[in-house]
């Protein structure tokens, strides 16, 4: 607020943040995933490329400095390394590049402020596993039997492969991609997995429906299949993931509990994503990212690998038992805790000094990736309404936390063969200025606590050594950017995130619910699912979609709540055949 220029984003990262490994105490690795598979489902922003579609490079060949402003295009926002940066100095790195987020047209098609561009329909609608456009959706299906296209690999059904170039960005040259819904799908294999449960789970309903309806055609089929699959992936979310996220208390404060009473559709909200949804509060994921993976190899030794291995690297899935293992390891090891840290994936890795060239096709391949993981949408905020109380409530019992980061995120990131690569961070932080977010104060304001006139005023939410690395970097308390000081923040009870991030986040799945005219709980519309099948999608969980679609040969059991560790009280691994796991039936959809 003294007029002059914010702090470098790298030099927050460096200040605030740390490489800790601070494992949760009960969530799991599948929960982190899950969250992931969410934000592509509802946010997508393209970076602008030149006119001929290549990639805008902002800084020197080199990477030794951002370009000169002569040589600079309007949409460059690189991200300044500073002079005494410890591990970017060794490869003489003062530059990481970084674009602008296209701007998406006015619906009156006037001229104003720039409003970044979401490039998915904002809906929790399944679009990771069916595609945006009809022609996408069609390139999915087999258009016989309403099922998904497949690649049939010894026995096994999963995702359909591809060599598109725009879309296949993989760390081996010449491999082949997974084809899914989303592009991002091959981001890591984690993520694939997620992809193709549902994608078998939208197969193995369609075999069910084509027996109990002989009659129904492939499209009949496929649609009535989808809005299963599409209701089956909204409870789940709303019913199991959704509460460990905010906690029980503010699924009351922002009417967001499964209730016997069927909701209705409000055409008054507005459900788009909101910029602050998507530049910073829902990226409190990144810090949840576990950089190593322990899978079991054989009955006698389990594999570690650094998650930075798996990156745009699908090829494992492949290997026989390893879906089954990877599910294991997803359901039973631990995610990392929502704080100021980002998980260590190379404290043991030598690095040597490489010359680096940096491509326009490389710098376009950057902004892709940065994007995959760094998904900002946009559209204008919406009002924040009935938050004060809400967050007085969550701030009176606060958690403490820890000031912690994880290294492969901030150092070595998308590195494609480089002995470095991109820091997720400090893009996190570029990006929200990019999209013009407020500064943390006002956003804290606003959803219920009083504004910080000093950095010590933080301490009502934020612990000591956190507001003191806060005035290392910043001048002012009305400079701390939103994604900083939300992850710093004391978690709510019973929540994984601090108030402000918390109130952003159920505001916005609350609109996303009431502002959805097709979603599964509503009644009242043309396609408004009945009472009875409505009884029997209530069953859905995550543990019988695993149970339903894993390959059944490593993973025969599994704990009830497929997001929390084992070890958690009520949640042992149970039969697949256990009530506790339940079933839905179809026979309400027979005609």
């Amino acid at each position: 607020m003294d007029q002059q220029p914010l702090p470098s984003a790298r030099l927050i990262t460096n200040t605030v943040f740390s490489e800790r490994n601070v494992p949760h105490s009960s969530i799991n690795i599948l929960f982190m995933q899950f969250g992931q598979f969410i934000a592509h489902d509802i946010s997508l922003s393209p970076s602008i490329t030149h006119s001929n579609g290549s990639g805008i490079s902002c800084c020197t060949p080199d990477g030794s400095d951002v370009l000169s402003e002569d040589l600079k295009h309007f949409a460059c926002i690189p991200i300044e390394i500073p002079s005494n940066d410890q591990f970017f100095k060794q490869f003489s790195q003062r530059c990481l590049n970084l674009v602008r987020t296209m701007p998406a047209p006015r619906p009156d098609c006037s001229l104003g402020h720039a409003v970044q561009m979401n490039a998915v329909s904002h809906f929790l609608d399944g679009s990771t596993i069916y595609g945006l456009t009809p022609d996408a959706n069609l390139d999915l299906r087999t258009s016989t039997g309403g099922r998904l296209r497949v690649f049939h690999d010894f026995g096994r059904d999963l995702l359909p492969l591809t060599q598109d170039k725009e879309t296949c960005i993989t760390s081996e040259q010449g491999s082949a991609c997974f084809l899914a819904g989303d592009s991002r799908v091959d981001q890591t294999v984690t993520l694939v997995a997620v992809h193709t449960l549902f994608m078998r789970e939208h197969n193995r309903l369609a075999e069910e429906l084509a027996l109990l309806n002989t009659h129904w055609s492939d499209e009949t089929l496929f649609e009535e299949t989808r809005a299963i699959v599409i209701a089956e992936l909204q409870h789940i979310f709303y019913t199991e993931w959704l509460p460990l996220l905010i906690g029980e208390h503010a699924l009351d404060d922002f009417d967001l509990r499964d209730s016997d009473v069927r909701s209705v559709y409000e055409p008054t909200i507005n459900p788009s994503t909101t910029n602050e949804f998507s530049a910073a509060a829902y990226r409190y994921g990144h810090s949840t990212v576990e950089g190593k993976l322990r899978i079991r190899k054989n009955k006698e030794l389990d594999e570690i690998i650094k998650l930075p291995d798996l990156m745009f690297n699908p090829s494992k899935m492949r290997l026989k038992d390893f879906f089954d293992n990877l599910l294991q390891m997803m359901t039973t090891q631990p995610m990392q805790n929502v704080d100021s840290s980002f998980t260590d994936a190379h404290n043991t890795r030598r690095v040597e000094k490489l010359p680096s060239t940096i491509t326009p096709e490389l710098a376009l391949r950057d902004q892709q990736c940065s994007l995959y993981l760094a998904v900002p949408p946009s559209s204008p905020p919406p009002s924040y309404v009935c938050m004060h109380t809400t967050v007085k409530r969550h701030v009176a019992g606060t958690m403490k936390c820890t000031v912690p980061y994880k290294d492969f995120l901030t150092k070595f990131l998308f590195r494609a063969g480089n002995p470095f690569g991109a820091d997720l961070v400090s893009i996190n932080i570029q990006r929200g200025r990019d999209h013009g977010l407020r500064s943390y104060n006002d956003y804290r304001e606003l959803v219920g606590l009083h504004r910080a006139r000093t950095f010590r005023d933080f301490e009502d939410i934020m612990p000591p050594q956190a507001i003191s690395r806060l005035e290392d970097v910043y001048s002012s308390p009305d400079d701390v950017d939103l994604y900083v000081g939300g992850l710093l923040e004391h978690h709510s009870p019973d929540a994984i995130v601090g108030p402000t991030f918390l109130s952003i986040i159920a505001d916005q799945f609350s609109r996303l619910k009431r502002g959805d005219r097709f979603f599964y709980s509503h009644k009242g519309e043309p396609h408004s699912f009945t009472p009875e099948q409505l009884h029997e999608l209530k069953k859905t969980t995550m543990a019988r979609i695993i149970c339903d679609n894993s390959d059944k040969i490593q993973l025969k059991v599994q704990s009830p709540n497929a997001f929390l560790m084992s070890d958690q009280s009520g949640n042992d691994p149970l039969s697949c055949n256990h009530p506790s796991i339940r079933r839905m039936k179809l026979k309400f959809w027979k005609e």
